[in-house]
């Protein structure tokens, strides 16, 4: 649903199936942003950022959370350490299309 919202935006999207396909897709190709969930399969939403923040941390500053719950400590910490926008589900159409244009203008 993101994809199309994104795409009828006027972004080119790629869609990962897993936080490891993902980082796959990241070192082949340069990206203005990145929509990630906490809940993943295989590596959670954290793992994949600290990943990111090694891997290509201008990158990692970009990146936008997506989250179905609130008050969970680790979501907590990692939001306040990274400073990154959370988007809570379910997600309004247009504030994901105003976060990704936010996040790839570095803002």
């Amino acid at each position: 649903a993101y994809a199309r919202v994104l795409a009828a935006a006027g972004f080119r999207v790629t869609e990962a199936a897993s936080a490891h396909d993902a980082l796959r897709e990241i070192s082949r190709r340069d990206f203005q942003a990145v929509v990630c969930d906490f809940v993943l399969p295989a590596m959670d939403g954290t793992t994949l950022y600290e990943t990111l923040s090694e891997a290509a941390p201008a990158l990692a500053q970009r990146i936008i959370f997506v989250n179905g719950w609130s008050g969970d400590p680790e979501t907590s910490r990692l939001l306040e350490h990274s400073g990154r926008p959370v988007l809570t589900k379910p997600v309004e159409a247009a504030d994901l299309v105003d976060a990704v244009r936010r996040a790839a203008q570095g803002t």
